[in-house]
């Protein structure tokens, strides 16, 4: 049980938008980086953590369930982008409120 939790952990650690690795690493961008440039890294950077990750499943470890949940990842993230207007109107608002 404990290799399954520390799995999970590492799982959500990635450097992916909508788990907690992402956001993680999109805060720390945004040390460095205006928002809007911090949110484009950090897609950028989902995006390509996810297509080195389903490569590994295809070619070492197959699992068709894992390949959905990363095309699960990879829809948000293109979601995400389409949204990063709105999203920055958002974060400006709540930084004025």
């Amino acid at each position: 049980m404990a290799v399954y939790n520390q799995i999970i952990l590492g799982f959500n650690l990635l450097p992916i938008f909508p788990l907690d690795g992402g956001r993680i690493f999109e805060v720390i961008l945004m040390r460095f980086f205006h928002f809007k440039r911090a949110v484009k890294i950090s897609l950028l950077v989902s995006v390509i953590t996810i297509m080195i990750c389903s490569i590994y499943v295809i070619f070492e470890a197959f699992s068709l369930s894992v390949l959905f949940v990363f095309a699960f990842l990879l829809y948000k993230n293109v979601m995400q982008y389409v949204k990063r207007e709105e999203r920055y109107m958002l974060f400006l608002t709540q930084k004025y409120l």
